[in-house]
């Protein structure tokens, strides 16, 4: 036998529903923030190598790459910072 669904079920489902969405958009805004400003560590560090090596190689390319990554690094982590104010 079926059981039919009366609209207090259907309210429930609606606000666990919205719980749900509420709990990941946290969740997201979070981790989003800490992914910025990770990966703009990640890039500092691995655009610093590459300067340093192409400093001591004397490639100018290779420098060249390493300043273009520290300055990603510095934009992704300014952004995870900006995320941080509007919360």
């Amino acid at each position: 036998m079926e059981r039919q669904s009366s609209s207090q079920d259907k309210g429930e489902g609606a606000q666990e529903g919205k719980a749900k969405r509420k709990v990941k958009e946290a969740i997201g805004a979070v981790t989003g923030d800490k992914e910025n400003k990770a990966e703009g560590a990640q890039d500092k560090a691995k655009g610093r190598a590459k300067e340093a090596t192409g400093a001591v190689t004397g490639d100018e390319a290779k420098k060249s790459e390493g300043r273009k990554d520290q300055t990603k690094g510095t934009a992704k982590d300014k952004l995870g910072k900006a995320k941080d104010l509007l919360k």
